[in-house]
């Protein structure tokens, strides 16, 4: 049988993913625009949102019901988001927690 052993974050890394998630994830774009747009027909194609620009800090905020400081101190590491926030992140981006999350080595 094999030893299982703890598998520990990387916050220093896992802050530049979800800053890179928030940059270029699409699935994520249409998520957020969904969430805050109440007229969302779900046809990106026609939606008001620019789908070829990144999230803003503001905008991810508001989907997470946090001040934009919040979003802004996970990105840059300086504070680390709760498990039920990550686990949003995945649901909104529909990635697997080793997608979202570094883990060190």
């Amino acid at each position: 049988m094999e030893t299982k052993k703890i598998k520990y974050i990387d916050w220093a890394k896992t802050a530049v993913n979800l800053k890179l998630l928030r940059r270029d994830d699409i699935t994520l774009r249409r998520n957020v625009c969904h969430i805050l747009s109440s007229d969302c027909s779900g046809e990106c194609a026609d939606c008001k949102f620019d789908m070829d620009h990144l999230i803003s800090q503001a905008e991810l905020a508001q989907v997470f019901k946090v001040p934009e400081n919040r979003i802004v101190n996970w990105e840059n590491g300086k504070s680390k988001p709760q498990l039920e926030y990550i686990l949003y992140y995945c649901d909104l981006s529909e990635k697997a927690m080793g997608e979202v999350v570094v883990f060190a080595r």
